[in-house]
């Protein structure tokens, strides 16, 4: 399920685990709570007798009996620990379709169940017949020939419901996998719209994807289907690795963390060594083993290895992981200068550790002051930055001027500083390219803000700059952001004045506003969020379900969904009060 939803949908290992634990809660269905799946946290293959006779009636009556094997299918697990003790992740009524269940959901639900309940129908139907084909075509002179290698679809069987992502690691060349032929017969003729060259390129492995890294762990044996998500989201916290463009890069920290581990406690993170302890685990959990004597055996070995490496110099560590990752950090250039200075030219930069952690220093320390953080030295592009990269002096002070990477973003610096006086700096904007900044670019970056001249209408300065969130122009105290498209050293006052007469469109803006909500006494209004659109009373905020629009969505079914949402957080719904009547006795005394 987390392989999948990361291929199909996009989602994190920690997203999805989160939108199944929703659909396993259930939703509320004609006025009964109803569990849309079973457990998801289980990695079991198996499904009841019921489910399985369940599925392929389902299936025999909508399709066709075509469309069922003439035996059910049992599958068994490949996965070196799999615990079997649940079912397998389907649904609990195969008969609650995704589209029965699109007005219940909201998007991320609805998309998951999908995959759910596709995943489990298909897994009980008939295999596709599919022909595999080859195509020659050739000119009329039968001089140059191309050929096809493809397949076409006889019988669609399981296709017909659901067709699984492929590995997107194997093959990065889409002309070099096979694809669907449309029906061809020998002697057609073909039609030449148009001839392209492409050249090949043998490429490294791609790094891992959330999907590929869960099934990477799943075929070791390491962790569960419980645990994935908080693997991958220590990493992440932790500034072990970067997740950019949907694949994890490793981060310096990562690689010195990495690096004294396997110097100093390799045994601990050995793949079998990691496998091997969660089946040990599973021993104790079924009884086959008492945990104090596996506790016992692992920590008598573990802190004699502890012992062993405290007692080691912080220099003798240091110099371990300076020689191991020196290529990392300072790769070769071919001028004997791999390790110098750029400050103080005559020092050497290596791994050092201060009271906040490690970082690179020169050796020339306290005299030089360069040091740069983990994670600081990384390059805009491939991650393998040596140093800040210089860019050529700036006039006014002498100093250099070089780009880093800080915890925000990359920016320019002017010199080093001092304790005294910080260092002047800019952020690059993201539509400019690091290595392209050349030294006139890095002044007129410096030299911001600018003044762009006086609006027409107020006679008001109107000047750019680059800020916390990005470039903007100013006038008359208000900042307005600049659009992708706008460079912040070409704009003039023409495109300012444009940019300022746009009227702003925050994230929270009113959509509509239904009126008062009879119990709680605050208004109902609709918003555009960063999951969709949404109903907001007071602190309750409710997304809109399936189909609905803020348009169609009347003040009744506002309150139905901020009531639906506050049951949901466990919260009472105000009831409507009752006009009391005051009873007067009429009779005299």
């Amino acid at each position: 399920m987390q392989i999948e939803a990361s291929r199909k949908l996009g989602f994190s290992a920690n997203q999805t685990m989160r939108t199944a634990q929703k659909l396993y809660e259930g939703i509320e269905i004609n006025g009964e709570p109803t569990g849309l799946i079973t457990y998801m946290r289980t990695d079991s293959v198996l499904m009841s007798k019921d489910a399985i006779e369940e599925i392929r009636g389902f299936v025999s009556e909508k399709l066709g009996n075509e469309y069922i094997p003439t035996e059910p299918r049992i599958y068994k697990s490949k996965a070196k620990n799999a615990q079997e003790a649940h079912e397998c992740i389907r649904p609990t009524n195969i008969r609650l379709s995704p589209e029965e269940l699109k007005k219940y959901l909201n998007s991320d639900e609805y998309k998951l169940y999908e995959i759910i309940w596709q995943r489990a129908v298909s897994s009980q139907m008939a295999s596709a017949i599919i022909d595999q084909v080859s195509v020659d075509i050739t000119n009329e002179q039968d001089i140059i020939v191309f050929r096809s290698n493809g397949s076409s679809i006889k019988f669609p069987g399981m296709l017909a419901v659901y067709q699984e992502t492929k590995e997107e690691d194997k093959k990065e060349d889409e002309y070099d996998k096979s694809s669907l032929l449309p029906p061809l017969d020998q002697g057609d003729p073909l039609n030449l719209i148009k001839a392209e060259t492409h050249q090949h390129f043998t490429l490294p492995p791609p790094r891992y994807t959330e999907a590929s890294l869960v099934k990477k762990l799943e075929e070791l044996g390491i962790g569960r289907p419980s645990t994935y998500a908080s693997i991958i989201k220590v990493l992440q916290d932790r500034d072990y690795v970067l997740l950019d463009k949907k694949r994890f890069n490793p981060h310096d920290r990562g690689r010195v963390v990495s690096v004294f581990l396997e110097n100093y406690f390799n045994k601990y993170v050995e793949y079998d060594f990691t496998a091997g302890l969660e089946n040990q685990l599973d021993e104790i959990s079924n009884g086959k083993l008492y945990w104090k004597e596996v506790i016992q055996k692992f920590w008598e070995t573990f802190k004699q290895l502890c012992d062993e490496t405290i007692g080691k110099s912080n220099r003798e560590i240091i110099d371990v992981l300076d020689n191991a990752l020196g290529p990392h950090f300072f790769p070769p250039n071919g001028e004997d200068k791999d390790r110098e200075c750029p400050n103080c030219k005559n020092g050497r930069i290596g791994l050092k550790v201060g009271k906040f952690g490690g970082f690179v220093g020169c050796s020339n320390y306290p005299e030089c002051k360069y040091t740069v953080q983990f994670n600081q030295i990384t390059d805009a592009k491939n991650g393998t930055l040596t140093n800040p990269k210089e860019i050529g002096i700036y006039p006014e002070t002498g100093e250099m001027i070089t780009i880093r990477k800080g915890p925000y973003g990359l920016y320019m610096q002017v010199g080093e500083g001092t304790d005294e006086k910080k260092p002047k700096r800019v952020s690059i904007p993201k539509n400019f390219e690091p290595d392209e900044i050349g030294l006139n670019t890095a002044i007129q970056l410096l030299a911001l803000p600018r003044k762009l001249g006086f609006h027409p209408e107020n006679n008001l300065t109107v000047s750019a700059g680059i800020g916390m969130y990005g470039p903007y122009i100013l006038h008359n105290k208000k900042y307005k952001s600049l659009e992708k498209t706008d460079n912040i050293l070409d704009i003039d006052l023409e495109r300012a004045i444009e940019l300022i007469a746009k009227p702003t469109i925050r994230g929270n803006a009113t959509l509509k506003n239904f009126g008062e909500h009879p119990q709680e006494k605050k208004e109902i209004t609709a918003h555009d969020g960063k999951y969709g659109t949404y109903v907001k009373c007071g602190r309750i905020n409710a997304s809109l379900l399936g189909d609905q629009t803020v348009g169609t969505l009347s003040l009744e079914d506002a309150i139905k969904l901020i009531n639906d949402r506050k049951v949901k957080l466990g919260q009472k719904v105000s009831k409507k009060k009752k006009d009391k009547v005051k009873t007067v006795n009429s009779s005299k005394k």
